[in-house]
């Protein structure tokens, strides 16, 4: 078969550093179609899941094996499937391609909302480009869950300064839940809150394994919260104020499930192993609010990372925190334009004023995660004003695009508020890490 297509408007990969970043690949032929298993019976040989997963792992190595580096070099793989049934399948794809030594890996669960009809499996990554000295190194600690045996997954990877580790749920990868964390016993439901229980105990043994890692939870800097429900938001958000009192910037979004049944978030993390070369600095430099100022909530808008990397929390289309009004047209006229359009638009002129008031450019953007709530519906127009914008800025080579389906179990929206209209409500979310060229 030949190579997957590369369907989406930026490169596959991009150097930063150390690292290099893979986009988004899909599980299709040359022609950008979905591969399918070649059994000739669907209970028989090969599943699509295997099939689809063996190809974008192979499309994987082709990636990083071009760049010079290897897949023993890949620090961290996120994965996006679309039924959590599927992923003993995937892991089998994922043991052949990475025998005994595997990534940090983090699993969500996005449903059938993928832009490539029979798409089963996606995933981007990180890794040490193939000119970095880095060495990769897995960290391990006794005292906190191992997840090897059922996830295939060291509890995290260190890379030159940077440590990624696995997204894990509330698991001790024995019985699932603990018994005793949230309502997990069942004569006293009444006396445990899940999401605050689930995480304490996600965040008391993060910070052991950073500790192992050499640094700590607090050194945090980027994240991307996913939970099946946004209603438990408010509680886990309370405890991770607590472990980082400097709190990350952060894309809070929604996924169709977990893993783990009961598990009411993960948390998809990079931690940093600061020194004097890569000191953490937060910048509020071209805000137009601030989260925890102005809605209580723990993450911070933009964070420095020595002189050459800026992470930037997840941008939506709202100018403003306290009304919430969207930035696209009027709500009566919706039909005579491209919401999709004017909302990526206005997302991106907001992340603008960070970028510039911060001394880089647009095409210091080494990684761009774009979330859609109707990816399906919305994509066709995000990418029409995203290749605008490049154009207009001049850049002929875009960053690689992590493009992530993002509603809730029940269908709902996977960004964290409604807006005040019915009609025209966020649908996309824009997260931007940079590295200065």
């Amino acid at each position: 078969m030949s190579n997957p297509k590369h369907l989406l408007p930026g490169q596959e990969t991009k150097r930063a550093g150390d690292l290099l970043y893979v986009s988004t690949i899909f599980p299709v032929d040359g022609d950008g179609r979905a591969v399918q298993s070649a059994s000739h019976s669907p209970h028989m040989g090969d599943s699509d899941v295997y099939t689809q997963s063996s190809v974008i792992l192979g499309e994987l190595a082709r990636r990083v094996e071009a760049d010079g580096s290897s897949m023993d070099r890949v620090l961290r793989v996120e994965v996006q499937l679309a039924a959590t049934a599927d992923f003993h399948e995937f892991k089998l794809a994922w043991i052949d391609a990475f025998g005994d030594e595997p990534p940090a890996r983090t699993t969500i669960v996005v449903g059938d909302d993928q832009v490539v009809p029979g798409t089963l499996v996606t995933l981007n990554a990180v890794a040490l480009n193939g000119g970095s000295s880095a060495q990769r190194e897995t960290v391990h600690t006794d005292e906190a869950p191992d997840p090897m045996p059922y996830e295939h997954v060291p509890q995290a990877i260190k890379g030159g300064h940077w440590v990624y580790p696995s997204a894990l749920p509330a698991c001790d990868y024995e019985t699932g839940i603990p018994m005793g964390v949230g309502k997990n016993l069942p004569a006293f439901p009444y006396y445990a809150n899940d999401a605050t229980d689930q995480a304490e105990y996600v965040f008391a043994n993060l910070q052991k394994v950073m500790q192992a890692a050499g640094t700590e939870v607090a050194n945090v800097i980027k994240a991307h919260l996913y939970e099946p429900s946004l209603l438990t938001f408010p509680d886990v958000d309370a405890v991770w104020a607590r472990y980082m009192p400097r709190p990350p910037t952060r894309a809070s979004m929604a996924a169709r499930d977990l893993l783990v049944e009961r598990a009411v978030f993960v948390a998809n993390l990079v931690g940093v192993m600061p020194d004097d070369s890569m000191e953490i600095v937060e910048t509020r430099k071209g805000i137009h609010w601030h989260p925890v100022l102005v809605r209580k909530v723990n993450f911070t808008p933009g964070i420095a990372v020595g002189d050459d990397w800026l992470f930037l929390a997840g941008q939506v289309p709202v100018p403003d925190f306290l009304t919430g009004v969207v930035g696209t047209g009027p709500s009566k006229l919706r039909h005579y334009f491209s919401d999709i359009e004017m909302q990526t638009e206005t997302t991106m002129r907001l992340i603008q004023d960070q970028i510039d008031s911060n001394g880089f450019e647009l095409r210091d953007v080494v990684d761009a995660h774009i979330f859609l709530v109707h990816a399906q519906r919305d994509y066709r127009g995000f990418e029409r004003a995203w290749n605008r914008i490049m154009a207009e800025a001049g850049i002929d080579d875009p960053p690689p695009i992590t493009l992530i389906p993002s509603r809730q179990r029940d269908g709902g929206t996977g960004i964290m508020f409604l807006g005040p209209d019915e009609h025209l409500r966020p649908d996309i979310e824009i997260d931007f890490i940079l590295h200065r060229s």
